[in-house]
């Protein structure tokens, strides 16, 4: 009587592993995520680039500015805005180079010489004769681009199953921060970026059907998932 009982607990909150259906009352698991950078780049074009050496990244989050006013000797409280929270993204930097290549090509779409500073980049700026502005010029600076964005979003994709998946979109990320590792010979452990990632609104959906089924499925069967 007792495994029969425990039994129909078991359908009943949704943990029977035997049952075939998502279990609701399991709590998602914090490694299994990816993350897909959506790049617009200055050719307009756009592409799905999935980030697969990824260490961690932290949840997007928000804060409401909120202001005490005094109503009649009464306390309110007013909302006068909203605050997104930094995620915090730490990745390999593994021989490939694949992070690095990256970080280079976002570093150098917003500014000329970015982490490719050669020594062109410190020779005198001379302004030529025809004020062309190539003659003599070190040519660093900001770049001023067509598009505003080179990141239209990054996608944390959270899966416990294929039919059980989650999906957090930031709309218009830009790396504010880029901070390198600290080398040390008493220290074995692999070396990797740390970037801190602002953003201008984020979505949240959770289900097991539509668009996020379809790019997941798609995703395993490409063989990226990590």
């Amino acid at each position: 009587m007792g495994k029969f009982l425990g039994d129909i607990a078991s359908d009943v909150y949704g943990v029977n592993t035997n049952s075939g259906t998502i279990q609701p009352l399991f709590p998602r698991s914090k490694f299994q995520f990816m993350c897909i950078w959506t790049v617009g780049g200055a050719n307009g074009s756009v592409q799905s680039v999935p980030f697969t050496r990824i260490q961690s990244v932290s949840m997007p989050g928000h804060t409401s500015r909120v202001a005490p006013q005094n109503q009649y000797n009464k306390k309110r409280l007013i909302q006068t805005g909203i605050d997104y929270t930094p995620v915090q993204m730490r990745v390999y930097d593994d021989r490939s180079a694949i992070v690095e290549t990256f970080l280079k090509k976002y570093s150098n779409y917003y500014y000329a010489g970015l982490m490719s500073n050669n020594e062109a980049k410190f020779g005198d700026d001379i302004i030529s004769n025809n004020f062309s502005g190539k003659a003599d010029t070190s040519e660093t600076g900001f770049r001023i681009s067509g598009n505003r964005y080179y990141l239209k979003d990054l996608r944390i994709i959270r899966i416990n199953t294929a039919e059980d998946c989650n999906e957090i979109t930031l709309r218009n990320p830009m790396i504010s921060q880029i901070d390198g590792d600290t080398l040390d010979y008493s220290d074995s452990q692999a070396v990797s970026y740390t970037l801190q990632i602002q953003y201008e609104g984020y979505d949240i959906k959770t289900g097991n059907s539509g668009s996020i089924k379809g790019e997941v499925s798609d995703i395993l069967d490409a063989g990226t998932w990590r």
